[in-house]
């Protein structure tokens, strides 16, 4: 860890800073908008935190350079309308005007791809597929396609209590409470 430290001079890479995104909002009007713009990327996992602080537009950008982050994105009522942000580094490079989600996507090309001998050495995982049960919702996707037949899982008829059948709560004898 201090290697990295050292080696990057604390301007850390994208993908593993620890202060990623600022949003600053160019006047008080903007700040609703700037706002939303944040839980957007928060959303997205990023480290996103809108500027609160108080001064000139020169010194929240400067403050967040010196705070080190990542991209300093700056919006005003202007972009609040086209729904855009201005977008700079830390190292006060402007990229220019981007809508919120095509610079969300540019970010997905910052994270270093995977190598060979990580994909090699991952070949081997377990797949649910492999063993003919389906993938449950929400989890990773294999990246091959399923070649054995699906499996059910759990049971195949759910059973409801009967009109009548007695509760479990009813079971409790009232004199024992």
């Amino acid at each position: 860890m201090s290697i990295l430290i050292e080696h990057t001079a604390g301007k850390w890479p994208f993908f593993c800073s620890p202060r990623q995104i600022m949003v600053v909002p160019i006047s008080e009007k903007a700040n609703e908008y700037c706002e939303g713009v944040a839980l957007y990327y928060q959303n997205l996992g990023y480290d996103c935190e809108m500027y609160s602080g108080e001064g000139s537009l020169n010194k929240k950008i400067r403050n967040s350079q010196l705070a080190q982050w990542n991209y300093i994105l700056v919006a005003g009522e202007t972009e609040a309308k086209n729904g855009t942000v201005n977008v700079r580094t830390r190292a006060n490079e402007v990229k220019g005007e981007f809508r919120v989600d095509d610079f969300a996507d540019t970010l997905i090309d910052e994270i270093p791809k995977s190598s060979a001998a990580h994909t090699n050495y991952f070949a081997k995982m377990w797949k649910p597929e492999n063993y003919g049960l389906a993938p449950k919702a929400g989890a990773a996707q294999a990246e091959v396609a399923v070649t054995a037949p699906v499996k059910t899982q759990g049971p195949t008829e759910v059973k409801v209590p009967y009109h009548g059948a007695q509760k479990a709560s009813s079971k409790v004898n009232d004199k024992d409470l």
